[in-house]
């Protein structure tokens, strides 16, 4: 990833934004964007900070969409059930 500007908007996106995307290992991602890379060497590309993992990922603009993947919403469903049961021990 180079460096440069970091814009508040790409590709119809915004930062703060939550949205759904699938890693080139095909892994589900949904969580709030982070941060721009316009001018990423693969197209540009989007930090998000992960629901599922709680670590940031760096996704391919192309690949996010607002509406989940099939499966999407009962593993973050899980997630988060799993989050719940964590904090409660």
């Amino acid at each position: 990833m180079s460096a440069g500007t970091n814009p508040d908007e790409l590709c119809g996106f915004k930062l703060g934004q939550k949205i759904w995307c699938k890693t080139q290992q095909g892994s589900i991602v949904f969580g709030q964007i982070i941060r721009f890379y316009p001018t990423n060497d693969e197209g540009p590309a989007s930090s998000v900070m992960d629901e599922f993992t709680g670590s940031h990922r760096v996704v391919l603009v192309a690949t996010m969409t607002e509406d989940p993947p099939k499966g999407g919403r009962s593993k973050l469903n899980r997630a988060k059930a799993k989050h719940v049961q964590k904090n409660r021990r």
